[in-house]
């Protein structure tokens, strides 16, 4: 924004040395080259803290921001970059370095522990965090219980529904085993767990 006008002394372009904003008061007698002052809007921006997870498995690296000064209307997809690497002599140098055999999971904001989507504001004066997971081709799909069930469908027939990791396994039973009971039926897209 406009902060007001200044006579350019030296030719610069820019308010320095003995050069100050004109008041109202100020008048010419000659003709005088003015400069406009711009501003910074302290509304329009903002600062923000990132930096690694505190799980250990992502190291901040020398010489990386830990603060950033940003547009306050620009969605996190325009900020995220700023967050992940800074220049250097030109280069785009990488603000963290994750653990081997852990993957990159996002930027999650301290406050809540809300990973950052795409889309979401920012706030000023937050901090988000970079947050890395282990790599489930090396360590495998964590473990957790089974999540099962049964009911009985329309036509009587026993259905057994077996939940974990996103697989899905229903096992159809009409009383024994030679009748079909243990048959099982893949899901489209998932994986059988028995």
């Amino acid at each position: 924004m406009v902060d007001g006008w200044f006579v350019d002394l030296n030719g610069n372009r820019i308010m320095d040395g003995s050069e100050q904003l004109l008041q109202d008061s100020d008048q010419f007698n000659g003709g005088e080259d003015i400069v406009a002052h711009i501003a910074e809007n302290p509304t329009g921006w903002a600062d923000i803290n990132i930096g690694p997870f505190p799980d250990g498995h992502v190291t901040w690296n020398t010489g990386a921001p830990t603060t950033l000064h940003v547009w306050i209307d620009k969605p996190w997809s325009q900020i995220e970059p700023l967050a992940d690497a800074h220049d250097v002599a030109g280069v785009s140098t990488p603000n963290y370095t994750g653990e081997v055999n852990y993957l990159r999971k996002g930027f999650v904001r301290s406050s809540d522990s809300h990973l950052m989507a795409a889309t979401d504001a920012i706030a000023n004066g937050e901090t988000y965090l970079i947050k890395f997971t282990p790599d489930p081709v090396v360590f495998g799909l964590p473990v957790h219980p089974v999540d099962a069930g049964g009911s009985l469908d329309t036509q009587g027939k026993g259905v057994v529904t077996a939940l974990r990791h996103e697989a899905r396994l229903q096992v159809h039973c009409r009383g024994s085993r030679r009748q079909g009971c243990g048959r099982r039926k893949r899901q489209p897209g998932r994986q059988n767990l028995l």
